[in-house]
C-alpha cells in the first residue's frame, strides 16, 4: 500500500489576552508551563498544532465505524510505526504500520503468533530496532487443576516477524503481583514493572529477580528509558509523587525528587529534545527531568482536535511531533495517527477568546468545545482544567486553587458548576449571570421543549443561575401492592408496613450500613436544611433529629453473608424500599424486572412528613458575569439543549421533551451490537440473581408514560459540601456512641455549619 495522503486539521483561532493581563504578565508568558498565578492567563497560542491526519482504519482494512485500537508509536530510519489492533472473530490481531515521515509509502504488516493464537497484548515498546510486547495467556495447570496468568515476551521485527519469544517462568508468589509494563534494556534483559516494584528478567537465562520493592500493596508509578539509555522511575508516596533514577541492575534509586506540579505517573513517551512526554488526560506535556519541571506541548482543544485518548507520542527529528489520539465509536475507540506541526504565535488568527473553567472536563465538553472552534469564525473556546493541580494526590486541590482564582478576579466566562465549588457563595457576589432571560430570547429553542422542573430545582432566590443538560433521579422504589395506590410514603408509614410483616427498620433498605444509608439521606435531603438562596441552616430541625435517629438504629458493619442474602431480599420481601441512582428508562426496567420482579412504585425518600426523589446534574454550567462576550458565550452553553447533544446522551435523562421521548423509543427496542461484518446483532438485558440470570424485557408503552409522569413532577435537588458533611459526621458520632442525645448534637452541628455557610457566602 503505497501513496497514502494525508489530511490537514486546520488550525484554530484565539485571541489575545486583554490588556491589563498582557502588562501584568507579559514577564511569565514565556510557555505554556502553568508559572502563573493563575491558568487563565497563560496564552494559549503557545500550544497550537496543526495535525494533518492518517486514517488507521482504511489502511488495516477495517469495516467504517469499526473499532480500531492502536500503540507503539516509534520513529527511526525517516520512518514512522505504529501497532494497530482489529478485534475479529479470531481474536485480537496485531498490525505493524509503517510509513515514511513525510505521509507516504505506507505498509501494512500482521502479526502471526502461530504458536500461541489467542492472549491479550499489552504496550507495543519500540527499542534497538525491534518491537517487544509482554502477551498474556490464560495457563491451566493440570498437576493443580488452577488456572494463572502465564506471560511471554516476544521480539519482534518491523515487519512483523516474530524474532525471539521468552517465557517468564510461573512463580506462584509472582502471580499475585500482576505485570503491567515491560522496559526493553540495551543489554537484552527486561525490566518488569508489577503491583510491588519492579523486577529484572533476562531472557537467556530465564532469571526473573526483584530488583526493587516500594514497600506498597500497589505499585503507582511509572518506568521508561530514556533517550540515553537512564531509566527515569516515578513512585507515589503519601506526600505526592517522586521522581528519580533506577538502576537496571541492582535497582537502586538516585536522585529522587519530588515530581514537579503537575505530573502523574502515566503512561511516559521517551524524546530526544525533550525529557519525555505525557498526556494529562486533556493536553500533551513534557517533562524535563533535570530541570524539575513541566511544560505544556499541545492544547488539543486550542489546536482544534478531538481526541478522548492518547496512546503514542514520538519525535520525528524535524521538529515535528507524530502523535497517535483515540475517540470513542460505536466498536470502541478509532485511532488516528497524525503528524503535528507547531504553529507559531504570529501565525494564529485571532478569535475572541471565551474561557471555561473546571475541574475534570468530561469528554461531552471538549467535544463539543471543538465543534464550536471549529464552527465560528469569531470566537473560540478555551478549557482551562483544574484537575492539573491534583497531581501529588490531593483531590481538594484543583478545587481549592479554581476558588482562590475566582475570588481573587480570574473569573471566566464559563463555569461547570461542582458540588465542591461555593457556588452559592458567586451568586450572592453577583459573579454568575441569570441564564433564563437568554434561554428564553435564543431562538433554537421553545419555552415548552424543556422539562422546566428540573431548572427549577436548581433555582437559587428564584433566578436560572446555571444550566442543567441533563440528569439522573436518586429516589426509592418500593412493592406498589403494599402503598394502596399511594405514590409517596412517609417514614412513619413504612415503619408501620415494615413492623406488620416483622421487618426492622434497620432492614428496609436491605443491606445498608450506617455510613451507607447516613451518605444517601444526606445526598438525597442535603438541601432541606441549607437555604441556598438565604444561607440560613435548618440542622436543629425536628426532620433533621428525626434523621439521626433512623442513622442510629443501623449497622456499623454488615456480615459479608448478610450482603450475599441481601441480593434476594427484595424479592423476597424482607425489604422494602431500595435507594437507587436512576439514570435511564432502562435502570426502571432494571428495578421492576430485576431487583424486585413485580410491580413497583417510584416513592423517592421517605421524610417526616412525606417523600421526594432528589435531582443529580449530569452537567452543571453557569455563565459569569464578567463575561465580555455573554452572548457567544451562552451561544456554546445554550448549545447542550440542542437535540444532537440531548440525543447522545448515555448517562443521565435529557432535559429535552423530545430526546426523553426518543430515549424512550430506544428502550423500547432489544439492544444490539455490530458483529464484525457490520450486522446488527440483538441480545437482551439481564440481571444476575444469585447465579441465576434474569431477563429484563423492553420498556412498554405504560412503562414510558409512568417514569416520563415521574420525571416531570421531580422538584428537589442533590445537594452536598464536604465541608458541611464532615462536620455533621464528626458531631453525629458522639449521639451514635450514646455520649449525647440527638437533639444537643443537631444543635451543635447546626451551629458550627450555619457559622461555615454565612462565612462562605
Amino acid at each position: 500500500m503505497t501513496s497514502c495522503v494525508w489530511c490537514s486539521r486546520k488550525a484554530p483561532v484565539s485571541r489575545f489576552l486583554t490588556a491589563v493581563f498582557l502588562i501584568l504578565t507579559a514577564c511569565l508568558l514565556t510557555s505554556c508551563s502553568g508559572a502563573e498565578a493563575s491558568p487563565l492567563t497563560e496564552n494559549s497560542k503557545n500550544c497550537i498544532w496543526r495535525f494533518d491526519d492518517l486514517d488507521l482504519t482504511g489502511l488495516t482494512g477495517a469495516e467504517e465505524g469499526a473499532g480500531i485500537d492502536a500503540n507503539g508509536l516509534y520513529a527511526a530510519d525517516d520512518r514512522l510505526y505504529a501497532v494497530a489492533f482489529q478485534y475479529g472473530p479470531e481474536g485480537i490481531v496485531p498490525q505493524i504500520v509503517s510509513i515514511a515521515a513525510d505521509g507516504g509509502d505506507a505498509q501494512v504488516y500482521p502479526v502471526i503468533d502461530t504458536e500461541q493464537a489467542t492472549g491479550g497484548f499489552g504496550r507495543f515498546e519500540y527499542a534497538d530496532g525491534a518491537f517487544h510486547v509482554l502477551k498474556t495467556d490464560s495457563v491451566y495447570d493440570e498437576m493443580t487443576g488452577m488456572e494463572h496468568t502465564g506471560y511471554t515476551i516476544l521480539r519482534i521485527s518491523v515487519t512483523g516477524e516474530i524474532q525471539e519469544r521468552a517465557e517468564i517462568p510461573y512463580d506462584a508468589k509472582q502471580e499475585e503481583t500482576y505485570i503491567d509494563r515491560i522496559v526493553p534494556l540495551a543489554d537484552g534483559c527486561y525490566l518488569l514493572k508489577d503491583f510491588r516494584g519492579v523486577r529484572r528478567f533476562d531472557p537467556s537465562t530465564g532469571e526473573d529477580r526483584r530488583i526493587h520493592d516500594t514497600g506498597r500493596d500497589y505499585f503507582e508509578g511509572s518506568l521508561c528509558r530514556l533517550g540515553d539509555d537512564r531509566i527515569f522511575f516515578s513512585r507515589y508516596t503519601d506526600d505526592g509523587y517522586v521522581m528519580g533514577f533506577l538502576d537496571p541492575v541492582t535497582g537502586a534509586v538516585s536522585g529522587e525528587r519530588d515530581a514537579p506540579e503537575g505530573f502523574f505517573a502515566s503512561e511516559l513517551y521517551p524524546g530526544t529534545e525533550r525529557d519525555l512526554y505525557y498526556y494529562s488526560g486533556r493536553d500533551l506535556y513534557a517533562l524535563d527531568v533535570r530541570a524539575g519541571r513541566t511544560d505544556k506541548v499541545i492544547d488539543f482543544v486550542a489546536s482544534d482536535v478531538l481526541t478522548d485518548s492518547l496512546t503514542g507520542v514520538c519525535e520525528t527529528g524535524d521538529g515535528r511531533l507524530a502523535v497517535l489520539t483515540g475517540t470513542y465509536v460505536e466498536m470502541g475507540v478509532s485511532a488516528v495517527l497524525s503528524l503535528a506541526t507547531h504553529v507559531p504565535p504570529s501565525e494564529v488568527k485571532d478569535k475572541e477568546e471565551i474561557t471555561l473553567s473546571c475541574v475534570y472536563a468530561g469528554n461531552d465538553i471538549m467535544r463539543r468545545a471543538v465543534a464550536y472552534n471549529r464552527a465560528s469564525s469569531e470566537y473560540a473556546i478555551r478549557v482551562v482544567d483544574y484537575s492539573q493541580y491534583a497531581g501529588d494526590g490531593d483531590w481538594e486541590a484543583p478545587y481549592k486553587k479554581l476558588n482562590t482564582d475566582i475570588v481573587s478576579g480570574h473569573i471566566p466566562d464559563i463555569l461547570v458548576v461542582d458540588q465542591e465549588l461555593p457556588f452559592e457563595s458567586y451568586v450572592s457576589k453577583g459573579i454568575i449571570m441569570d441564564l433564563e432571560p437568554l434561554l428564553r430570547a435564543d431562538e433554537r429553542f421553545h419555552g415548552d421543549d424543556f422539562l422546566w422542573n428540573v431548572f427549577d430545582a436548581y433555582r437559587i432566590d428564584g433566578r436560572m443561575y446555571s444550566l442543567v443538560p441533563g440528569f439522573l433521579v436518586y429516589t426509592g422504589f418500593m412493592y406498589s401492592d403494599l402503598l394502596d395506590g399511594k405514590q409517596s410514603v412517609s417514614m412513619g408509614e413504612l415503619q408501620q408496613i415494615a413492623a406488620s410483616r416483622g421487618i426492622a427498620t434497620k432492614r428496609c433498605f436491605g443491606a445498608m450500613t450506617r455510613e451507607s444509608i447516613f451518605s444517601m439521606l444526606l445526598y438525597m435531603q442535603g438541601a432541606e436544611y441549607v437555604d441556598l438562596g438565604t444561607g440560613r441552616c435548618a440542622f436543629d430541625s425536628p426532620a433533621f433529629i428525626d434523621l439521626l435517629k433512623l442513622v442510629e438504629q443501623f449497622p456499623e458493619k454488615i456480615p459479608d453473608e448478610e450482603y450475599m442474602e441481601s441480593r434476594t431480599a427484595f424479592r423476597e420481601r424482607t425489604a422494602l424500599l431500595m435507594l437507587y441512582g436512576m439514570g435511564s428508562f432502562t435502570d426502571y426496567c432494571q428495578m421492576r424486572y430485576g431487583a424486585f420482579g413485580e410491580p413497583v412504585t417510584i416513592v423517592g425518600i421517605p421524610g417526616s412528613a412525606g417523600s421526594g426523589s432528589a435531582i443529580l446534574p449530569q452537567l452543571q454550567l453557569a455563565v459569569t458575569t464578567s463575561s465580555k462576550h455573554p452572548e457567544a458565550a451562552w451561544e456554546f452553553v445554550g448549545g447542550f439543549l440542542e437535540a444532537e447533544y440531548q440525543d447522545g446522551l448515555n448517562w443521565g435523562f435529557p432535559v429535552r421533551r423530545d430526546s426523553l421521548a426518543r430515549s424512550a423509543a430506544k428502550a423500547k427496542e432489544r439492544p444490539y451490537y455490530l458483529d464484525e461484518t457490520g450486522q446488527k446483532v440483538e441480545y437482551d438485558n439481564t440481571w444476575w440473581l444469585n447465579g441465576q440470570e434474569v431477563v429484563i424485557p423492553p420498556l412498554s408503552d405504560e412503562e414510558e408514560e409512568k417514569v416520563t409522569d415521574f420525571l416531570s413532577h421531580c422538584d428537589r435537588r442533590c445537594y452536598s459540601n464536604s465541608t458541611v458533611d464532615n462536620i455533621i459526621r464528626e458531631e453525629a458520632e458522639a449521639f451514635f456512641q450514646g455520649q449525647k442525645s440527638a437533639e444537643d448534637v443537631a444543635a451543635i452541628i447546626q451551629s458550627r455549619a450555619q457559622i461555615y455557610v454565612h462565612e462562605n457566602r
